[in-house]
């Protein structure tokens, strides 16, 4: 009977045990959860923590950046501007290949401190396009005009031609479109030694077609690809001779991506080379192009122009190119004497700097935007003239109120390019406030 009994109860114990080994592996299972929350905390802890000291770094990046660029741009403005100016004024020829030589070396430091900045911006992400109608007939030979004293100190042509299709007014970002033809002029006066360059400008079914051919040394035609790679040349002896950072083309390349469209290059050593931009972009409506089309032309002698700029060199600049234009210029040094100085007088243009003390340049554009409208007064155009050249700087300015963006150092034929454009056309301005060269 006792054996029977003890028969019986084993699986009862068996079914005891098995539930103090389901109720352990419940425990630990319980405790198991509760060490994987802990260090899920943990982690999501570490992970702000680490996002916040990135986000706080790549301030800090963007801060640096900026302030690197106003820094050298604005000491840069008064080499640049001068040396083109003396260029155009030497008396002499030895005169002539000083200016020359101080004029080349600025537009390279220019060119090499865009193409880092840019650079920087492309490889984290931050490169944002702004598109506007713009003018095709004016960006395309404002552009070549920066090249022609380069090309002409080595004794080359430059021909610039926009066909009868391409003509008129596009919609895209003016700025890139205007780094990537600047980029491709830049290398083709460099790598060419006679003969000459050619920018021209077409329109297929495509969109706009944008081609810098050169009479250069040239390249093999199986490095086409590899030359769009960053810090790229055709050859180690390319770098040795003509120097460069081997930014310019891979950039052109990033922002013809952004843009949809493809750049393409065709070369033989020997041979010069072309290189073919296809860019994707539409046609302005038909009543912005109506628009820009119904005022007559006014010319740049006689303007009345207000700066606002704090710098004393930069000052200086602007008066060596407007002058000699028969410009009416007013000069005051902080936002808050530009202000008192547009609600007392009458300008054609306001020339207005962003960094300035008392009150900025931001500021200053707001608060006579908020003028004119109070006052009953017609749209005065406004240019962001600055060393602030970061495309948040570019649409700061024009969140203001600004009309243009003309970044330091200022170029002589882009300052009136953009005059002339304004002046001789001020129903575009009504029409796209916003628009920035």
């Amino acid at each position: 009977a006792w054996a029977g009994a003890r028969g019986r109860g084993a699986p009862l114990e068996a079914v005891e045990a098995r539930t103090d080994e389901i109720g352990a592996l419940a425990r630990a299972l319980r405790e198991a959860r509760g060490e994987a929350d802990d260090l899920m905390a943990t982690l999501e802890d570490r992970v702000r923590e680490r996002t916040a000291e990135l986000e706080k770094a790549n301030l800090a990046k963007s801060s640096f950046l900026a302030n690197m660029s106003h820094e050298l741009r604005t000491p840069l403005n008064g080499v640049v501007a001068t040396g083109d100016l003396l260029v155009k004024e030497a008396r002499s020829k030895r005169s002539r290949e000083l200016a020359e030589l101080v004029a080349a070396s600025g537009r390279l430091l220019e060119h090499v401190l865009t193409d880092i900045l840019d650079f920087s911006k492309i490889e984290a992400g931050e490169m944002r396009l702004t598109p506007i109608a713009f003018d095709l007939d004016g960006c395309v030979p404002r552009i070549a005009e920066i090249h022609r004293s380069a090309a002409e100190a080595k004794g080359l042509t430059l021909t610039c031609t926009v066909s009868p299709a391409a003509r008129g007014v596009w919609v895209g970002d003016e700025i890139r479109v205007a780094q990537i033809l600047s980029n491709l002029l830049s290398n083709a006066v460099k790598f060419t030694e006679t003969g000459g360059v050619t920018l021209a400008a077409d329109a297929d079914e495509a969109g706009l077609r944008l081609t810098v051919s050169d009479t250069g040394i040239g390249f093999p035609c199986e490095e086409s690809e590899r030359i769009f790679r960053r810090f790229e040349q055709a050859d180690a002896s390319t770098t040795r001779k003509f120097g460069g950072t081997g930014l310019g083309l891979s950039i052109c390349a990033s922002l013809c991506r952004l843009m949809g469209g493809s750049i393409q290059a065709r070369s033989n050593p020997g041979e010069g080379s072309t290189f073919t931009v296809v860019l994707p972009l539409a046609r302005a409506e038909a009543s912005a192009v109506a628009a820009q089309a119904t005022t007559e032309t006014a010319g740049r002698e006689g303007l009345r122009i207000l700066l606002a700029e704090d710098h004393p060199t930069n000052q200086r600049v602007v008066r060596l190119i407007l002058e000699p234009a028969g410009v009416e210029l007013t000069v005051v040094d902080d936002g808050r004497k530009a202000l008192d100085a547009f609600e007392r007088g009458e300008f054609d243009v306001v020339l207005m700097d962003l960094q300035m003390p008392v009150m900025d340049g931001l500021e200053a554009t707001a608060a006579i935007r908020a003028l004119e409208i109070s006052a009953g007064r017609a749209r005065t155009p406004i240019v962001a003239l600055t060393a602030n050249a970061l495309d948040e700087h570019v649409a700061a300015s024009r969140q203001a109120g600004a009309d243009r963006h003309v970044s330091k150092p200022i170029h002589a034929a882009v300052l009136l390019g953009v005059l002339q454009e304004l002046t001789a056309d001020p129903a575009s301005v009504s029409a796209n406030p916003h628009r920035a060269a």
